[in-house]
């Protein structure tokens, strides 16, 4: 291949990246790929093969505009593990490679034409003169594979060893054939080693709380022997842990208890879920906008504010009873009213970091909570069920359906309630 197009030697290793990578696409005939690209095998892409190996190809950069500002350059296969997937690595008359994704072919017609003739000349010229000797291809020897000198080849052999047949006889004079000891399975080995809570933090009631602990290691007999039998499901294990709190003290829980509060505190995919009680401070460092540097101006001339956060941190308090320090930016996307009221009652409403969202949210929160008071006086049905507003709609619905149904319930309310109160005169 790099022969073929009298590659520069130095390019061997993209060569052989790119030599790799097409074989990855090509069907091949191993029976198990039933005709299916390897690749595609393996990811579930589509393979594609845009160009050919160190073939002359337009490219452009991501500041041009115009097709005017194409730029002559070799293609050295795809880029991996570096930009956009359909990048492609181009080698340039600087003898640098770039990363680019706007990439053309070279048309027979503009090949044939004088322009791009002197173009790949220059190009050639100024590669030269950059690589120097690393310009040169790589020499062939066919030595090493017509066998005619195969002694000064220093291929290191692969060593072959008989197969090994275990047929219960010993195999040696005077051995004595040995049974093999049966080894335990993985869930019957007690040590702490294999334990799988041992390094948890869980939260664990306590005195009467619920207090945060870490897990430290089973607790032992006196005689040093593990207490309990550890087992993969939960129900049927007896271990018992000792777990270490914040304030030193240890406690003793069984694995049952322990592995109740992990599952009970954790969604589905094992994450462990806080909710907000209250956000307890704030604070701000030097990175933060001060209210002079809070505004921009368009080109229009307005004057907008910075949409920036950087350099708040709020300390909130968890359901839990912990406290934790977080910035501002994920406390306002998860907790976003909880924030802006926070914001209104401590008069951070004018910074920059908060007026342009706070107003807004108050604003909306304001129209949600007004639309859903005029919601609730428009609900006069439950489960298909019409509901009066007072006894005199009670007493029109009896009357329409022809049943008492409204006006015992409104009796029976009044029985039971009669007895709180006094009645006057």
């Amino acid at each position: 291949m790099m022969s073929s197009t009298n590659t520069p030697g130095v390019l061997w290793d993209d060569g052989l990246q790119h030599y790799s990578a097409v074989r990855c696409q090509t069907v091949n005939t191993i029976h198990e790929t039933q005709g299916e690209v390897p690749q595609t095998i393996m990811t579930g892409d589509q393979s594609d093969i845009e160009f050919g190996w160190y073939t002359y190809v337009w490219y452009m950069s991501p500041e041009d505009t115009s097709m005017e500002r194409k730029k002559l350059g070799k293609c050295c296969g795809p880029f991996f593990n570096e930009g956009d997937a359909m990048s492609a690595k181009i080698l340039t008359s600087k003898a640098t490679q770039v990363n680019r994704t706007s990439v053309f072919r070279v048309t027979a017609e503009e090949a044939r034409s004088e322009q791009f003739q002197k173009l790949s000349a220059d190009f050639e010229a100024s590669l030269k003169e950059k690589l120097k000797k690393g310009y040169e291809p790589l020499e062939e020897s066919e030595e090493l594979f017509d066998g005619s000198d195969a002694s000064d080849v220093h291929w290191e052999k692969s060593p072959t060893y008989d197969p090994y047949k275990d047929d219960g006889k010993p195999q040696h004079p005077g051995e004595t054939k040995k049974s093999m000891p049966e080894l335990e399975k993985a869930d019957e080995i007690q040590h702490e080693a294999y334990d799988r809570y041992i390094t948890v933090t869980v939260c664990v009631p306590k005195g009467g709380e619920m207090s945060y602990g870490t897990v430290k290691n089973r607790k032992r007999r006196l005689d040093g022997d593990l207490m309990g039998h550890s087992n993969a499901n939960p129900i049927l294990d007896t271990s018992i842990y000792e777990v270490e709190f914040d304030d030193g003290s240890m406690e003793a829980y069984s694995a049952n208890i322990i592995a109740e509060h992990i599952y009970s505190q954790v969604d589905g995919e094992g994450y462990a879920q806080y909710m907000l009680n209250e956000i307890v401070d704030h604070k701000k460092d030097n990175t933060a906008v001060t209210k002079e540097d809070g505004l921009i101006t368009t080109k229009a001339g307005r004057k907008l504010p910075k949409r920036t956060t950087k350099g708040w941190q709020f300390l909130c308090q968890w359901n839990d009873g912990t406290t934790s320090w977080h910035p501002l930016k994920y406390v306002k996307e998860s907790h976003l009213l909880q924030v802006a009221q926070y914001a209104i009652n401590n008069g951070l409403a004018e910074e920059p970091a908060f007026v342009w969202w706070v107003p807004h949210t108050v604003k909306k929160r304001d129209r949600i909570i007004k639309a859903m008071k005029k919601r609730y006086f428009r609900i006069h049905q439950k489960y298909g069920i019409e509901i009066p507003k007072n006894v005199q709609a009670a007493q029109a619905l009896d009357t329409k359906t022809g049943t008492t149904f409204w006006m015992d319930a409104i009796r029976k309310e009044m029985k039971n309630c009669s007895q709180a109160f006094e009645m006057l005169p």
